[in-house]
């Protein structure tokens, strides 16, 4: 299991970086543009399938992020690094709900595309799952 979430953590690292770095120099709205023009062309090209792939996109995500907080539960033995995951739980689940409800929104047209998206929270999300992976590839490396 520590294997399993070493490569998630891992890999939430790597990915999350890419937008960390944006987040710390300042220069976060061009790739916020960018994620979102891409976002666009997909539905674009993808058409009525769009809202039924974003469901599974979605439920697909969630997912992702359940194992990877039930593995840092089963695995971390920190109280410090378990009391921060259980703060990340909360804010994720309402990030959660809050990015279904505007997908919700969105689908039935009472927002535009770019409101999909509340980019302060995004970008706070972003810097605690970045932290947060951090912190769990340490304990997992020096931490035996």
């Amino acid at each position: 299991m520590k294997i399993i979430l070493g490569i998630f953590a891992a890999s939430i690292f790597l990915l999350y970086s890419l937008y960390f770095v944006r987040i710390i120099k300042g220069s976060q709205e061009e790739f916020e543009e960018e994620l979102l023009g891409a976002l666009a062309e997909w539905m674009i090209s993808t058409g009525e399938a769009a809202r039924r792939q974003s469901v599974y996109l979605i439920a697909f995500a969630i997912l992702l992020e359940i194992t990877y907080f039930l593995l840092t539960f089963l695995v971390i033995e920190n109280p410090l690094l378990l009391a921060f995951t259980g703060s990340m739980v909360l804010l994720e689940t309402l990030h959660v709900f809050s990015i279904i409800n505007n997908f919700v929104k969105f689908f039935k047209g009472s927002i535009v595309l770019k409101q999909l998206f509340e980019w302060r929270v995004e970008r706070i999300c972003c810097m605690v799952f970045f932290t947060h992976s951090f912190l769990i590839l340490a304990s997992l490396i020096f931490i035996r």
